[in-house]
């Protein structure tokens, strides 16, 4: 059997799946270790953010499955922000001397979350620039033109 959707959307859907793999038991992760104090925020306040940011994740596989744009950008969005955010809190972390939480789990668990999400990044741009979003297309814009479009070129 055939799936009716775009390569492109097919790896976007997958990539936002997988991140839920690694967000979740590090959001868990940073619970346990005190990390909304750490960063000001009540436990309620921290699993708001969390409750609202997979919401917008779940939206956008919504979206991205239909097939519309919107889905392609919020998943952009969501994985520079979940990448961004684990490299920009935790690296200094992981870089300074000594342990690191509880050793090599919880360092694979944050490269494999960086790494899903710039994967979902990386599709997400794909997906866009394919179904012409960000990217001017030689023929689609008539401002637009090309030395082989010019009488005798």
């Amino acid at each position: 059997m055939r799936c009716p959707l775009p390569r492109t959307i097919r790896w976007v859907l997958g990539m936002s799946i997988l991140t839920f793999f690694f967000t979740v038991p590090h959001a868990a992760e940073d619970f346990l270790h005190g990390e909304p104090a750490r960063l000001g925020l009540s436990n309620s306040s921290m699993a708001f953010v969390l409750a609202v940011a997979y919401a917008v994740q779940a939206l956008a596989v919504a979206l991205s499955a239909c097939q519309k744009p919107a889905g392609h950008w919020l998943h952009l969005a969501v994985g520079l922000v979940w990448g961004l955010g684990a490299a920009v809190i935790h690296l200094p972390e992981v870089l300074a001397p000594g342990p690191y939480r509880e050793g090599l789990a919880s360092h694979a668990l944050l490269f494999a979350l960086m790494l899903s999400t710039a994967a979902l990044s990386v599709a997400s741009f794909l997906a866009l620039r394919q179904e012409g979003y960000g990217v001017r297309r030689a023929g689609r814009d008539p401002t637009v033109q090309h030395h082989l479009s010019r009488p005798g070129g």
